[in-house]
């Protein structure tokens, strides 16, 4: 009886086995990866934008945005290496990296001596193309983690030396925090570099339209910028400006072509509205942040 039962026991995992064998699904390879960060943006900002869908038609209830409809899901912590409320520089690392660093750390090390690779920077190892595009200024913090290696984030103008020299695909968004500098008498500018590695520049809505797949490396700044060189807030009006669903469609029409690509978008003006406890800036920035995943 009990080499019967084994008998049986070890057919039944051998079918198990081969059943699982043939079952086994062909492994795809994934082509084209999109990162949305929606900065500052967390369960209240998505309910009040929902809620804000439904009541424009005189409904109540919550109107689903484009990500709410994913069909996964999860909670992730996001305190920082040294502090439990963590900041946009050590939660965008963390993001791009997989590790924990120091608060104001630019995908670099607690202690900031050592730089961590980015997932734009390995995409690109493996024959992808990457791009990155933010409605705040390109160099700040979240979209800096993508293609920078600073100690500290407020190394705005080095964060900016770190664009020009990258091998990034293709920037959209906001401009640069500080685009030039007096270095030994020698005035340093930014875009001027970033044109010395290859960059394409594009900062008007006719150049911008007029981009096309086989241009090379781009660097596509809104031609209408805050002061701090961010695209304005939409509840402000973006007329003559494309809009973080334009940049991210461009993008995709210019790198789409090839073995596949990387892409992060960053929705930024959500954290800055709710800085600034305005609700209705809030609202505005959420839906267009959907709109770009849209």
């Amino acid at each position: 009886m009990k080499r019967v039962f084994l008998a049986i026991l070890f057919i039944g995992f051998s079918a198990i086995f081969l059943n699982s064998c043939q079952n086994k699904p062909k492994e795809t390879k994934i082509k084209y990866a999109f990162l949305f960060i929606g900065d500052g943006m967390g369960q209240a900002q998505i309910n009040t934008a929902q809620a804000y869908e439904m009541a424009i038609n005189q409904k109540i209830g919550f109107k689903p945005l484009t990500f709410t409809q994913f069909p996964s899901m999860g909670w992730v912590t996001t305190y920082a290496n040294n502090r439990f409320i963590t900041g946009s520089a050590a939660a965008g690392t963390a993001l791009a990296t997989g590790y924990k660093t120091n608060i104001g750390r630019i995908s670099m090390n607690p202690d900031g001596t050592e730089p961590f690779e980015s997932i734009a920077e390995w995409a690109k190892k493996q024959g992808l193309k990457t791009g990155i595009i933010s409605s705040v200024s390109i160099d700040h913090a979240t979209p800096a983690v993508f293609y920078a290696h600073q100690p500290s984030r407020g190394n705005y103008f080095e964060i900016g030396l770190d664009l020009a020299a990258s091998d990034i695909d293709f920037f959209g968004g906001g401009g640069f925090v500080i685009p030039m500098k007096v270095i030994n008498g020698d005035t340093i500018r930014i875009i001027k570099r970033a044109i010395e590695n290859g960059f394409t520049f594009v900062n008007t809505l006719e150049d911008f339209k007029a981009l096309k797949p086989g241009t090379g490396k781009v660097l596509a700044i809104a031609p209408r910028l805050a002061a701090d060189a961010a695209m304005p807030y939409m509840i402000d009006g973006n007329e003559g400006n494309p809009s973080l669903a334009d940049f991210t469609q461009k993008a995709i029409d210019l790198l789409q072509d090839g073995s596949g690509f990387f892409m992060m978008v960053e929705g930024g003006k959500i954290d800055w509205a709710g800085h600034g406890n305005d609700a209705a800036t809030n609202i505005m920035e959420t839906l267009a942040f959907d709109e770009a995943i849209a």
